[in-house]
């Protein structure tokens, strides 16, 4: 699943289109979400710093959730959300997460689960996930928004922290 980020930014030949970076908020107008914020405080720990290529220091952190043993129970899912703002096919995504924080569960293409688990390795290391490998058809893979359902965490409470994260692929067409 991993691949070189060369490899990733090589000029297309003529015909193919060309690999971008759907998530940068800089020069696009991807906006992230979250459904939980480390003690609310958006200002240090909010789902943009996931995104913001600017400072990889920075990172969206959730607050742990509640165990109330019922496994069926949404509250404790964490959610984040990514907003194109147009229509985009997903290729992969890169991801870091601060080791012990690892979020593990479900991915939706605006509101189409896609075949596929994430289940990165506890690790602070930049992770690459290619959707290509999991969800072939590229129609599945193509919309206005990106939801991460994290259902389990490394950590104890539940808490997942994202330093980076990359969304990579094309824009669709009209």
């Amino acid at each position: 699943m991993m691949k070189d980020e060369e490899q990733q930014q090589q000029q297309p030949q003529r015909g193919e289109k060309k690999l971008v970076l759907l998530s940068d908020p800089s020069t696009t107008k991807t906006v992230a979400k979250a459904s939980s914020v480390l003690n609310r405080n958006v200002k240090l720990y909010g789902p943009m710093h996931a995104i913001d290529g600017s400072n990889w220091d920075s990172c969206w952190n959730s607050d742990g959730v509640q165990d109330n043993d019922d496994d069926d129970d949404e509250s404790s899912v964490i959610y984040f959300t990514l907003l194109f703002h147009r229509r985009v096919t997903i290729q992969s995504i890169k991801i870091q997460f601060q080791g012990g924080f690892v979020g593990s569960g479900r991915v939706f293409v605006d509101q189409t689960e896609l075949d596929m688990d994430l289940d990165p390795d506890d690790s602070n290391a930049l992770q690459t996930v290619d959707f290509t490998q999991d969800e072939p058809l590229e129609h599945h893979r193509q919309g206005q928004s990106m939801k991460f359902a994290f259902d389990s965490s490394t950590d104890f409470y539940g808490r997942v922290t994202i330093y980076r994260l990359e969304v990579w692929g094309y824009e669709a067409e009209p």
